[in-house]
């Protein structure tokens, strides 16, 4: 082996290695230059091979050749730890898609709004912004009041004053046409809504005789608490577990019996079940503006509960503009990054003890809850801001004609 041939496989080596960072003619020159060297060590004799192969007799790289090592290394490990860094460090901010807004990735600018932390862990973790005073969520009861509240507080990070269980109407809401709040207002088909609020409340309120009480309260309601008792509920407690026998059937066909003393008691009965003691005229007996409410519709095939919920946060900033345009655009594109459905934590149901109502208990319902579906079919016509909503509606109002 003669010194230009070590001399030509070291540099075939240098090549070789370097050969993924040279331009494809680079590349094929290298080739051409390092094919003789090559075939030199596939002929060479075993011992040839053996002493070239050997550390103590091979020529090591030259020093430029170390500099491209150590230079390619360094670009290696930087784009690898840089790569990390990013991937653990900005999810939010990738799903939030702020260059879609127009917004800086390292802060918002939020100091006229009062949201105290710019950065989208902020806006992730609690409620920042708290809406105007003149924004009322009516909570009625058995209305999806839960999963709303879930969606405008823990996804859009809002804070929306609400009325529960009882409605909050105030005296300058019919003097005062500036004071009239805006309003998001739930609606659900009238008997449907006494179903879940009866058993519900079968749950909810113990029976009176603590043997009775249901057992696995928590698994059967979703919710940890216990049933509760007095606090005036004894009433309502002797008529859902004593009178009618834990059956919403079983009121329902007394409200329209022939005997008038049934039919007076079933009507206090309805009066004292928490949740159906209070209808949708109840909660708008007052001279309500039908341009600043808001209904979202309750009704199996139509918008879900989220979707209107959103659609009804981006009615209140239209017309309280409770925040900075650019900031309410992001919040917008943070949520469309997030699902529709969220962890029940203010929702809950009685859905696994319910007991299907008779059909002419259904009639009993519709007979007494008439003057309901006639408001509805006026907020239908009057409040509804969107084609799905007056359908759903109207929906309601086909499956009980």
């Amino acid at each position: 082996q003669t010194a230009e041939e070590t001399e030509a496989i070291s540099r075939s080596g240098e090549d070789w290695y370097f050969g993924a960072y040279h331009t494809i003619p680079l590349q094929t020159q290298a080739l051409k230059r390092n094919l003789q060297p090559i075939r030199n060590i596939r002929e060479a004799a075993p011992q040839q091979q053996q002493s070239m192969l050997n550390p103590s007799t091979r020529r090591p790289f030259s020093a430029k050749g170390k500099i491209r090592l150590a230079a390619c290394a360094v670009v290696l490990l930087t784009l690898y730890f840089g790569s990390s860094f990013q991937e653990k460090g900005l999810p939010d901010i990738r799903r939030a898609d702020i260059k879609k807004v127009g917004v800086h990735t390292s802060t918002l600018e939020t100091k006229e709004v009062g949201v105290h932390n710019s950065t989208l862990e902020k806006l992730e973790k609690q409620p920042n912004v708290n809406l105007p005073g003149n924004v009322i969520f009516l909570h009625i009861g058995k209305a999806a009041g839960g999963t709303i509240q879930s969606r405008y507080n823990r996804v859009w990070n809002t804070h929306i004053k609400h009325c529960h269980p009882r409605p909050c109407i105030q005296p300058e809401w019919n003097t005062d046409e500036d004071a009239h709040p805006y309003l998001m207002l739930p609606l659900r088909d009238p008997i449907d809504r006494f179903d879940s609020a009866f058993y519900w409340r079968l749950l909810r309120v113990c029976h009176p005789d603590p043997e009775l009480q249901i057992p696995n309260y928590k698994e059967l309601s979703g919710r940890d608490w216990d049933c509760t008792t007095g606090n005036g509920r004894g009433y309502e407690a002797q008529a859902i577990h004593i009178t009618y026998e834990q059956n919403a059937s079983k009121l329902a066909l007394d409200l329209c019996s022939p005997d008038k003393k049934l039919q007076k008691e079933a009507r206090k009965a309805m009066s004292n079940i928490g949740h159906s003691q209070f209808n949708i005229r109840n909660w708008m007996s007052f001279d309500w503006q039908p341009e600043r409410v808001y209904p979202i519709v309750v009704e199996k095939g139509f918008d879900s509960i989220p979707e209107q919920t959103d659609e009804a946060i981006r009615w209140i900033w239209n017309n309280t503009h409770f925040e900075e345009q650019s900031t309410f655009q992001l919040r917008s594109e943070y949520v469309a990054h997030k699902p529709l459905s969220v962890p029940a934590q203010n929702s809950h149901s009685s859905t696994l003890i319910k007991k299907t109502l008779t059909a002419e208990a259904v009639e009993c319902l519709r007979t007494f809850y008439q003057d309901e579906y006639q408001f509805l079919a006026e907020l239908g016509q009057k409040a509804c801001k969107s084609e799905g909503c007056q359908l759903a509606i109207q929906s309601i109002l086909n499956r009980r004609a």
